[in-house]
């Protein structure tokens, strides 16, 4: 899906990117947070950022005192204009080409 185009995407600019599918939010697992925690981690979900996933995986690093950049992308917490999955997607920034280009600014050479 989204994730792969992303990860595609990076890989024409020579960036090796590691999509994971986490299957849920609770539990985190919190035994593959602590083997990334010194890479930039992007969290995409398809649902409302606040109280979603990348903000629990931004709790648990802010709670066990590591300090580790994390950029969500999701859906804004506001009104959301009757529109195809795509269009309102496309609106809240979720889209590959947005994301590959977030994350090229965002990488340490």
């Amino acid at each position: 899906g989204r994730a792969l185009a992303v990860a595609n995407e990076l890989e024409k600019y020579g960036v090796k990117a590691t999509v994971v599918n986490a299957r849920s939010v609770k539990p985190l697992d919190k035994n593959y947070l602590n083997f990334i925690k010194d890479k930039l981690i992007i969290t995409v979900e398809e649902n409302v950022l606040a109280g979603g996933f990348g903000s629990a995986v931004m709790e648990y690093y802010s709670q066990n005192d590591v300090m580790v950049k994390v950029i969500p992308f999701g859906i804004k917490d506001q009104f959301i204009a009757q529109a195809s999955v795509e269009s309102q997607l496309s609106q809240n920034g979720i889209t590959a080409e947005n994301i590959a280009n977030t994350i090229k600014k965002n990488i340490k050479d």
